[in-house]
């Protein structure tokens, strides 16, 4: 939620009731959106850090209760918690990132300076994705709750015992209470989260669309091919069958011959995409990783549409009358 108008003197009471009422677990404040990047610097200083050092570290400020609020998972040390620690409010959490580039070995309690302030290391964090899914994690430095004019949004952690519709409408009625000159407004954190794969998702679209037209007009000529293929030896089917060819081995034969250049097609090519998708996937900094499976079980499904293709025309020609096709001679 945006903190606006009367949200920012009366946050207290609103916190407190959103707590007592059961709507929430967890509140906190931050100075920016947990997906959006806002501010970044390259002057933090550290003991010992080079002074040819000009990594850009991403800084958002936070209040306490951060960590339980968002949900992520502090490694070492503990949460923000100005209750129990009154000096909390220049405290710093770091990510795991960030602790690499500075290289300290006992991180908790090191000074951060930033902006003429020294902050004093309480935790390390676990990375976690904060703008683009894209790229490699970004150093990240959460500052306490010094600044006080630093406050942009407010994060609730819904009781999941309530059904969401209740919660929201609580919050409504509360937002109203403590700030009636504003509308209630409020965003999901992990709606926010998924539109940064919008275009993936778009990308996803449209190749499973052209995928699927493109294996349909295979199997349209997969099918022409055999048809062809069949129609070309009829006559051999026919004399086959007059010297005592069985229906299982003039199919067999058939489907062999259909079958075969699909087969060889499949161990030129699967080589060629292995080393294709894993160029495509290095340009990911979050990937899987491919698996021999994948490659066979879509030979596997590629070799049963084939043959369910070549089993039509082949199962029909090798059951046809000899005397048709043998009439001419």
């Amino acid at each position: 939620m945006p903190l606006t108008g009367d949200l920012v003197k009366n946050l207290t009471a609103f916190r407190n009731e959103i707590m007592l009422g059961r709507v929430a677990i967890a509140v906190t404040r931050t100075s920016a959106p947990m997906t959006e990047q806002w501010s970044s610097t390259t002057s933090m200083q550290w003991k010992g850090k080079n002074p040819e050092e000009r990594t850009d570290f991403e800084r958002i400020y936070v209040d306490e209760n951060f960590a339980a609020t968002s949900g992520i998972t502090i490694l070492e040390g503990r949460d923000m918690d100005l209750q129990k620690f009154p000096t909390d409010s220049t405290a710093a959490l770091v990510n795991q990132t960030a602790l690499k580039v500075m290289g300290l070995e006992d991180p908790i309690g090191e000074i951060i300076n930033d902006n003429g302030c020294d902050w004093h290391i309480i935790g390390i964090v676990k990375d976690f994705i904060f703008t683009s899914p894209y790229q490699k994690v970004e150093p990240i430095v959460l500052f306490g709750a010094k600044p006080k004019r630093a406050f942009n949004i407010i994060y609730v952690k819904l009781n999941s015992e309530n059904q969401t519709e209740d919660n929201l409408s609580k919050l409504s009625a509360l937002s109203k209470k403590h700030n009636p000159d504003y509308p209630f407004e409020y965003h999901f954190a992990d709606v926010e989260y998924q539109r940064k794969f919008d275009n993936m998702q778009a990308t996803l679209s449209i190749t499973t669309v052209f995928s699927s037209v493109a294996i349909f007009i295979a199997c349209l000529g997969l099918l022409g091919l055999t048809t062809y293929m069949t129609e070309a030896r009829v006559k051999e089917i026919g004399i086959r069958k007059e010297m005592g060819g069985s229906m299982m081995s003039i199919t067999r034969l058939l489907g062999y011959t259909s079958l075969k250049p699909i087969v060889i097609s499949i161990l030129l090519f699967t080589p060629v995409s292995w080393f294709a998708l894993r160029w495509w996937l290095e340009s990911f900094a979050f990937r899987i990783q491919l698996n021999g499976w994948i490659f066979l079980a879509s030979a596997f499904v590629l070799l049963v549409i084939a043959s369910i293709i070549v089993a039509m025309n082949t199962l029909r020609a090798a059951g046809a009358n000899p005397v048709e096709s043998l009439r001419n001679e």
